[in-house]
């Protein structure tokens, strides 16, 4: 037998094979109450949660990603206290032959595996729902287990982008500087793993557009020859460990561009180092100055640049002209 998986399958596995030994010294309609309250508990908390999240956010002046989050733990944890009282109670009223089973060791693999798959469907949809590492996120898509898991629970991962998401998000650090400004940040990172992620550039170009829809003004076309000068930049403020509309050496975007032998009457930068596009966009939308380039009628076209960094975040590199 060979599975051909990677660490994800391994991980899965040795939780696997804890829950089967912790299941098989156990009474079975212990584990078989386990399981089923643990079950019941994610699905009615999946549902009812936000009833929970609405009296914390109205009682005790929470944000709804705070009480998102602690109303579904709320939730969660005494439907499982009640269900698995209930059952436990049930179990009780059983006739003395039936409180242990022949062949019990056996039997207690059905639930104890049922258990340990619930829990793993559960963790890898969170870590796929969050802004995690991209390469965390690929070895669960690439695992020969991991991957079949979650497409069996795609629809929930929505719902926990929706109940842990904000909170995640709100203790990502977002960083961006006015369109203009000589400000200079100095980036302490180390550790580079850099790559240019064109999906998520052709991502945010549609973003852009849409909002200029919004706003009435008109579509913007890519800026294909400065495309690199945005790519490039965003790879040197990494590298450089820098975050500026000024390099190093004092060249704004005007400069990068005439060094590349690009013309333009007009320009405008935007900068910004996020974990995701949607942090990204969503906090140069909010801000004045990028807002304005982002809209601004005068321009045309616009060259987007992404570099990521792992774990460190994207840096996001947006060239507006004429």
């Amino acid at each position: 037998m060979n599975l051909q998986g990677n660490w994800i399958d391994l991980m899965i596995l040795i939780i696997i094979v804890y829950f089967l030994f912790d299941g098989m010294t156990s009474n079975f309609w212990v584990v078989t109450a386990n399981f089923f309250s643990f079950l019941a508990s994610m699905l009615i908390s999946l549902k009812t949660y936000k009833c929970v999240a609405v009296l914390l956010k109205n009682n005790f002046s929470m944000p709804f990603s705070i009480s998102n989050a602690i109303g579904f733990l709320i939730t969660a944890s005494l439907a499982e206290i009640m269900i698995s009282s209930l059952i436990m109670y049930l179990i009780r009223k059983f006739p003395s032959k039936l409180q242990r089973l022949p062949y019990q060791k056996i039997l207690n693999v059905i639930p104890a595996l049922g258990e340990a798959l619930v829990l793993i469907a559960f963790i890898l949809t969170l870590i796929l729902a969050l802004p995690t590492h991209p390469k965390i996120k690929a070895a669960i898509s690439e695992s020969k287990i991991g991957g079949y898991i979650v497409t069996k629970t795609g629809g929930v991962e929505k719902d926990l982008n929706e109940i842990f998401g904000g909170i995640v998000e709100e203790g990502i650090n977002y960083l961006t500087i006015r369109p203009g400004s000589s400000e200079r940040i100095p980036l302490n990172i180390e550790k580079r793993d850099l790559a240019v992620d064109k999906e998520t550039e052709m991502a945010m170009f549609a973003l852009v557009n849409e909002e200029r829809s919004k706003a009435g003004s008109r579509q913007l076309t890519i800026f294909t020859g400065a495309v690199p000068v945005a790519e490039n930049y965003a790879e040197d403020m990494w590298e450089r460990q820098y975050f500026s509309h000024y390099s190093p050496e004092g060249d704004d975007v005007g400069d990068r561009l005439e060094k590349a032998g690009i013309d333009y009457h007009t320009v405008g930068e935007n900068l910004a180092l996020a974990p995701t596009l949607s942090i990204a966009h969503k906090g140069l939308m909010n801000s004045e100055g990028h807002r304005r380039n982002i809209l601004d009628p005068q321009f045309k076209k616009v060259a987007i640049g992404i570099v990521d960094n792992g774990v460190y975040g994207k840096m996001f590199v947006q060239i507006f002209s004429d």
